[in-house]
Parts: C-alpha cells; sequence; structure tokens
C-alpha cells in the first residue's frame, strides 16, 4: 500500500461540531492562500461562518486532528468548500471526502465551482470524474469554472 493509501485508512468522517470550526477556519484559510497566492485572503471563522451557513459540513481527522473539511449546499447538492490542510495534500484526504458527499447525497449528479487559477484544484477534481459543464463566470477572486460529476459514473477514480 502506498502512503497516500496507507494514510487515508488512518482517517476517518463524521459530521462536523461546533468546536470543529475554528479549525475548519484555519484550514480553509491556509488551502486558499497555498492554492491562490496571488489572491491572499485573511480567512477567519466569522467568514467561514457566514459562507457554510445552512450548509452540511462533514471533517476528515487523523486520530484527533481535523485535516480538511466538506461542505456542502443539499438543496442542490453542490459543494461549496472542499479544503484540506496544505500539509496533507496527496494522501487521500479530498479524495474521501468526495467520497462522503456520494455517500449522503440523494442527486445523480453533484457540482461545484473551482477558480480557474487554481489549476491543482481542477486537476484534482478531473481525476475524480468531475467535468467542466460549459458554465462559468467571475467573481472578486478571478474567473471560475463550474465541474459536475454524476454519482454514477467515474466513481473509480475517488474511491
Amino acid at each position: 500500500m502506498n502512503s497516500a493509501g496507507k494514510h487515508a485508512a488512518d482517517l476517518h468522517m463524521r459530521e462536523a461540531e461546533d468546536g470543529d470550526y475554528p479549525r475548519c477556519a484555519e484550514i480553509y484559510n491556509d488551502g486558499w492562500n497555498f492554492a491562490l497566492p496571488e489572491q491572499p485572503r485573511r480567512i477567519g471563522l466569522a467568514e467561514f461562518l457566514r459562507e457554510t451557513a445552512g450548509e452540511k459540513i462533514v471533517v476528515a481527522l487523523n486520530q484527533r486532528t481535523i485535516v480538511g473539511y466538506v461542505s456542502v449546499w443539499r438543496p442542490e447538492c453542490f459543494i461549496h468548500h472542499l479544503y484540506v490542510d496544505p500539509v496533507e495534500h496527496g494522501k487521500g484526504v479530498g479524495r474521501l471526502l468526495l467520497k462522503r458527499v456520494f455517500d449522503f447525497t440523494s442527486s445523480g449528479c453533484v457540482s461545484l465551482k473551482c477558480q480557474k487559477a487554481n489549476q491543482r484544484a481542477l486537476g484534482f477534481y478531473g481525476k475524480c470524474g468531475f467535468q467542466a459543464t460549459g458554465h462559468g463566470g467571475a467573481d472578486a477572486f478571478g474567473e471560475w469554472l463550474e465541474l459536475a460529476r454524476a454519482a454514477d459514473t467515474g466513481r473509480g477514480a475517488c474511491v
């Protein structure tokens, strides 16, 4: 088993609890600034709470340490946030978080938006079976693409 597989086997997932939110905000801040250094931000707890209000949040833990999270707007099966501590990149955390989303979604499709400048994330989602829908736009941080994946296709790349 490679080191990513071994690490992934040590992870467990659970729904986030109130006490997890400061760590999730820290991961959001670190992950954003690692992926998009040309668009630096200072993301704190208040911003994290505002952006994830009403969303289902699942955390990935290695032992007792939260190493990543995903937040989903369930009415539309839309992944609003998926962030992994940059120290944990390449160890299977993101793939397991995506798998968890597909485990609890009732929709046939899951979608997300990704900044075009975040080439690492676009490559990751592509390897996990997500494809550009042809929709996109721009926000204060630059251009973004909408990506989607059917729940019953592309799973081999993610699990």
